[in-house]
């Protein structure tokens, strides 16, 4: 278990921990859902990435993730 560090931009998501990287666009997401302490990013019905909300410094980044999230969700 090593520490991952997530990024992000208007066209995708990144992971990068000491022994890879992915990238992947927001495009390939078949769904978002949240609620006050989680997003789940869904690559399918059973398969998702969990982003603790905790894990973001503060609510305007939330925001901004949500955004980029939700609009790639209804493409």
């Amino acid at each position: 278990a090593e520490p991952f560090t997530y990024s992000w931009d208007a066209k995708s998501i990144s992971a990068k921990s000491p022994t890879g990287s992915a990238r992947r666009p927001w495009t390939h997401y078949a769904k978002v859902k949240e609620d006050d302490h989680i997003f789940l990013l869904y690559h399918s019905d059973n398969i998702f990435e969990m982003l603790p909300k905790s894990w973001f410094p503060n609510p305007s980044v939330i925001n901004e993730f949500r955004r980029l999230a939700l609009h790639s969700a209804d493409a």
